[in-house]
This record gives structure tokens, sequence and C-alpha cells, in this order.
């Protein structure tokens, strides 16, 4: 098993002042979850697959999961890890949508696995053409991979659409394993459907991160009982077990009310802060187009300069220290993921740098063509 660099990840590091380029909302605070810490609490592991109560609350979040169907993990990425650790063997074919969070992608390579892709249709607010997935699954097929809602575009997997993946993969005895990590960050407030909910065979995966609470790391995988003893046994090989004092947190978090408030403050930002780069897209045709997102923290804008999304993010950070994701990191060139979900002010003078760097690369441009 031999991992590539994750770009995306590495990239992420970069210190700038205005980052564009994460996919985070505005973090909440520890008092934002509870004012009242009991300090008797002893520092154990406790059970590593989860206490019944942090299992149950998850379950919650789901229509048909109780508490056995959910293994708590480190975030999200522990989640897929675990999933595609115990499904994929060398030779097994793996679907996935693209352009997408790289990461299950990486994984799959890495076990040998084979990756067919096919690609959400950018002119049609990136749908996903159902015949083109049909086309693309074969006898080999043992998962396909979903991120929904979808990271980088904030497009958003109809629940008709759900369903239709999950009769494609029945027919070739397939798994569906959708990384929900932005799920609850809906802007028209209906949950992005998940095939935990509707296939024996569809597993979920999420996190508390994406309301803004990734500090503590607590993540979890849902699927039929029997996987999740699986993954459990594949989990004491990997992290043992999630943080502790992160459950007692987490466990707090989700607390009806309290999950209800996070995902309620975040829907706010989500709406408020996409109108101003929706706006801003508007003003700026001349040199960008995007899809207005459905859901999540940023939009996947395709621009018109003649140059590598790479290079381009690396001379914006270099000239007006604002940072944004190239687009080759999703698997789609020529594009920038922008993250609208941080500080207003960010938001607003990271765009007016924005483009000031394109109206003079753009300048540049036409003079070296001359």
């Amino acid at each position: 098993m031999r991992l590539e660099p994750f770009d995306l990840e590495r990239w992420l590091l970069n210190p700038c002042t205005y980052d564009l380029a994460n996919a985070g909302i505005v973090k909440l605070r520890l008092k934002d979850i509870t004012t009242e810490i009991d300090f008797d609490m002893v520092m154990s592991y406790g059970v590593t697959r989860g206490s019944d109560l942090i299992r149950q609350r998850i379950a919650e979040l789901f229509s048909r999961a109780d508490k056995d169907d959910v293994l708590v993990t480190s975030g999200t990425a522990e989640a897929n890890l675990l999933a595609l650790y115990r499904l994929l063997e060398r030779g097994d074919e793996v679907l996935t949508m693209l352009p997408t969070y790289m990461q299950m992608i990486g994984l799959a390579k890495s076990l040998g696995a084979r990756v067919r892709s096919c690609y959400l249709r950018e002119d049609e607010d990136y749908t996903l053409d159902i015949e083109e997935l049909k086309e693309e699954v074969t006898n080999k097929t043992k998962v396909i991979c979903l991120v929904n809602p979808n990271n980088p575009t904030g497009s958003v997997i109809s629940s008709t659409q759900m369903r239709a993946i999950c009769e494609i993969a029945e027919d070739v005895d397939a798994w569906v394993l959708c990384d929900g990590a932005l799920r609850g960050l809906e802007a028209d407030g209906n949950l992005a459907p998940t095939p935990v909910d509707i296939y024996e065979k569809g597993i979920a995966t999420g996190s508390l991160s994406k309301i803004g609470l990734s500090g503590i790391r607590i993540g979890w995988l849902v699927a039929d009982e029997k996987l999740v003893e699986e993954c459990w046994t594949y989990k004491d090989y990997t992290t043992l077990s999630h943080s502790g004092l992160s459950e007692y947190l987490g466990t707090m978090a989700l607390k009806r009310e309290n999950v209800s408030r996070f995902i309620k403050r975040a829907r706010e930002i989500i709406r408020t802060h996409s109108t101003i780069l929706c706006n801003w897209v508007s003003e700026n045709r001349w040199a960008v187009r995007g899809i207005p997102p459905k859901a999540g923290h940023t939009a996947f804008l395709k621009y018109t300069l003649d140059i590598d999304s790479r290079d381009l993010c690396l001379q914006l950070l270099k000239a007006k220290d604002v940072l944004v994701s190239p687009g080759t990191f999703f698997g789609s060139p020529r594009h920038l993921r922008v993250r609208y979900s941080c500080e207003r002010e960010v938001l607003i003078e990271g765009l007016r740098r924005l483009r000031e760097f394109l109206e003079t690369r753009s300048k540049l441009s036409y003079h070296e063509v001359k």
C-alpha cells in the first residue's frame, strides 16, 4: 500500500492573510458547546467504537440507522479509509465522480484498485448523468464513491438520482460509499440524500468538522452492522481509538438542540456569503464563470486565462497574499475552488484582491500574445 502525497492538503498549509482555499465554516468556540466542563473526567480511551450515547445521537441523523450501525472515527477521513480498506482488493474497480475531493481516489489506487470516473456536467449545474454512470459500471465494480453534497462544486445529488445509483450498484452487487462531510449545509434546508437510508450496501461517512467543529476530529461510518463490526476491527490497526476528550465534547455537540443550532448558523453564513461570491462572479464574467453552489463552503470557478491552475494560484498567493485551491487538485484543470464561508471581511477583501490579480494577469497575457 503506497500512498501518493495528498496535494490539496499540503497546499492548504500555505500561510496567507486571505484564506479562500479551505472548505470550512467560521469556527465555533469551546464555549459554544459548553461552559461547564467535567474536570473529574478520566483521561481514558473509552469504548473504541464509540459510546452507546454518541452512536445513538449519530444514528438519529439518519432515517434508517441505530447505534449498532455506527462506528465513531477520527473525522470523515478515517471513516473513508476504513471502508475502502475493508472492501477493496487488488484488481477491483472503483467508480467515482469528478470533480471531487480526491481522498478516496488516492486510497483506492494505493490498494491496487482500478479507478473509473465520470464527470459531473458543468453545463447542467454539475448534475450527474445517470446513463453515463451506468455505462462506466462493470461486473468488476466493487464500490461507487460519492461526495454528496459535492466538494468542490457545491452541487447536490437528488433523491431520484441517489436511488438510481443504488439500483445500478445493486445490479452488479456493488457498494455505494458516500462521503457526507458537507451534509446538513444545504442552502435550501433539505438534507442531501444518503445511500445508507435506501440501500442495503449503502455506506455513509461524515463528521462534525464542516459545521465549525473541525478541531475535535469526531467522525462516523454508518452502514450495515456486520460491515461496521469489520471496520471496527480495522480501526484497531489505524487509530485504535479516537480522542476521549473529543468524544465528550462531540456527545454534547450532537444533542439535538445543539447540532440544530450549529447547522442553522452554518446555513445562514452560507446563504449570505454565497450571495457575495455570486455577485462578484457576475461582475467579473470577463474572467470567471461558475455555478451558484447549493451546499457547502465553496464554489468551483472556471477562468479564462491561459495558465495552469496551480501556477495561477502560486502567483496569486505571492502577489496578493490570497490563497485559493487549484482545480487540478480536484481533477479539473482551469478551475479554482474558492471558499466563501470564511469571515465576511476576509471574503470581500480576498475577492477584491483576486479581481486585481486577474486584471493584471490578463493585461500581461494580452501583451505577451502581441
